[in-house]
């Protein structure tokens, strides 16, 4: 890994600055590559937790990316936890795949998932946000 590199990792982990791009948003165009169900229960105290995942990819500036993303929903359907893979293999992608996990769990943490829709730009990544909202329905099928 080169220095430039490392050193944009290290930024952008630990850094509450976000760089707002200026993207546009007709190069859009979200695809579900595979989806994974790993419905994975954990038992606590009586509370029943389900992992659900989904991967996908969308197009950015520096081409095709892929991310995946998985939601833990509680026995009632509420989102108690949320994890992005970041997959984009460009330095740019990996910053806003980065800055949108970073983010991802503050909107929509206790939520319920069924009734979850389109979400808001996060952390000023609207392409890994909208490819987050085109996954919805690839999750809300797995409950």
């Amino acid at each position: 890994m080169t220095k430039s590199t490392t050193f944009l990792l290290t930024f952008a982990l630990t850094s509450s600055v976000v760089f707002v791009g200026c993207q546009s948003k007709s190069g859009l165009q979200t695809q579900p590559v595979a989806q994974t169900s790993t419905p994975s229960t954990q038992t606590a105290t009586n509370t029943t937790v389900k992992t659900i995942s989904a991967n996908t990819t969308y197009q950015s500036p520096g081409g095709t990316e892929q991310i995946g993303f998985h939601i833990s929903v509680d026995a009632n359907g509420l989102i108690t936890d949320a994890k992005t893979d970041v997959l984009s293999q460009d330095t740019t992608g990996i910053m806003r795949q980065t800055a949108f996990a970073n983010g991802l769990l503050s909107v929509i943490k206790g939520k319920k998932l069924s009734d979850l829709g389109p979400i808001d730009r996060v952390a000023g990544s609207s392409l890994t946000t909208s490819a987050f909202n085109a996954a919805l329905a690839q999750l809300k099928a797995q409950l």
